[in-house]
């Protein structure tokens, strides 16, 4: 009678466990489905999103290469063809391969433009002469997309994903904002100090220390012993000319108070001709530039060729997340490439 008892619980216990894993199962089915074009933007989605979505992510496999190019798989089409919200950087930087992926996929609704298709270079800051930075048949033919290397850049997106989400899931909309809240918090403390971020906007002190104003607003109001943080440790380094590989710097440049003084391609993904490195090379031993900006991805002949005929060092940066070691979130991608910078310009 004992032994029968005892399979009766178990049993009972069996199907209790079994209900279980089946009503998680159903709630993660119920979940809002997010695709993202770039490691970085994953990031920012999921640290605003927290729990609450399905993430996928096309470039996760491949995140030390060129976001402009990507193979399209059939599991990109399925991942597509189950998708709720399309988020995408913008600006053409997947011109390469989104548009053959929503055709292959038939999704009208996610197209460029519709409701479910969220495009964040809609609210970003755009860069002073934007048309130096967009060429009609280069992978910029909509100008340059690689703004999330801007801290502040990071930021409006967050918070772009997080009105979005929080009309398409409402319920959630606390957890949205908080999250949102506190990813804001961690850049803003970064760049400027806890102080500082605690006072102000962080977006409008970033927009003064790029206009050479900052240090004389925080004076004015008598809070300029108070800046610490990434703008601080720099300060002394404003103004410096830096070169890069592909157009990718130009807004992280922007944010710190820095300048490009030049690419070593002419124009974005054509590879150099001999008479623009010999130009490049005249420029930046004139100018006396000390860094070398370049990815995991580029031509490194080129960036060693410019760099033996200079005597630059070269910096390997992050252009996104998990793009080199170390960086494996947004953040630690921001850090990662401000630290050697900043070590880079100093030594």
């Amino acid at each position: 009678m004992k032994f029968v008892f005892s399979i009766l619980v178990f049993l009972l216990l069996l199907g209790c466990d079994t209900g279980s894993k089946t009503d998680s199962s159903a709630s993660d089915k119920s979940k809002l489905k997010v695709c993202v074009t770039t490691t970085d933007l994953k990031d920012i989605v999921d640290v605003v999103a927290g729990e609450h979505i399905n993430l996928y992510c096309f470039t996760d496999n491949c995140s030390e290469g060129d976001p402009h190019e990507l193979d399209i798989t059939n599991e990109f089409v399925r991942q597509l063809n189950k998708a709720d919200l399309l988020i995408d950087v913008g600006m053409g930087i997947a011109e390469g391969w989104l548009p053959e992926l929503l055709k292959s996929a038939k999704r009208p609704e996610l197209f460029r433009g519709k409701e479910r298709h969220l495009e964040i270079a809609k609210v970003i800051r755009p860069l002073a002469n934007p048309e130096d930075h967009a060429y009609e048949n280069s992978v910029h033919a909509e100008g340059n997309p690689h703004f999330l290397l801007d801290p502040t850049e990071g930021i409006r997106a967050a918070r772009f994903v997080c009105e979005k989400l929080s009309e398409l899931v409402p319920a959630h909309k606390d957890d949205f904002v908080k999250n949102y809240e506190n990813f804001r918090n961690e850049i803003s403390k970064r760049l400027v100090g806890e102080d500082l971020a605690k006072k102000y906007d962080v977006e409008k002190l970033v927009v003064l220390n790029s206009e050479n104003k900052l240090k004389e607003f925080l004076a004015s109001k008598n809070d300029y012993d108070k800046l610490s943080g990434w703008i601080k440790e720099i300060e002394s380094l404003r103004g410096t000319l830096l070169v890069g590989d592909h157009d990718l710097w130009p807004y992280m440049a922007r944010s710190y108070g820095f300048e490009m003084l030049g690419y070593i391609e002419a124009e974005p993904g054509i590879p150099p001709t001999t008479k623009h490195l010999q130009e490049l090379i005249k420029k930046v031993k004139e100018k006396k530039l000390k860094v070398l900006l370049t990815c995991s991805y580029f031509d490194k002949r080129h960036v060693k060729f410019v760099a033996e005929k200079t005597g630059v060092k070269v910096l390997l940066m992050a252009h996104q997340v998990r793009s080199v070691k170390g960086a494996d979130t947004y953040i630690k991608m921001l850090e990662h490439n401000f630290k050697l910078l900043s070590q880079g310009l100093k030594n």
